[in-house]
């Protein structure tokens, strides 16, 4: 039996990716973990495509947490620890 990424895993991606990029970074996941299983196994593999979901939150808003556009009711704004690092989050806000 062939090794598949974890289906809870598979399913974030799916619904926290925005559309436009989500065939793109599921297939890209998919050839990490193809590769990684070749390489050091399924466990291995698979705990990896964690951590690769995580970077790829980590990386851009929540899509699928966001309010439709032109709303009024969260304000999305940037939080840099310091600039100098790299060290920056997206987070949630309601406007005061």
């Amino acid at each position: 039996m062939l090794a598949a990424p974890p289906r809870l895993a598979r399913a974030i991606v799916r619904l926290v990716v925005p559309v436009a990029r989500r065939e793109e970074i599921e297939g890209d996941l998919l050839e990490l973990f193809r590769d990684r299983v070749e390489a050091h196994g399924a466990r291995h593999a698979r705990i990896r495509y964690w951590h690769d979901l995580a970077t790829v939150q980590t990386r851009a808003p929540l899509a699928a947490a966001l309010p439709p556009v032109g709303s009024t009711d969260v304000v999305v704004a940037r939080r840099c620890g310091n600039q100098d690092s790299g060290e920056c989050g997206w987070a949630l806000k309601r406007p005061s």
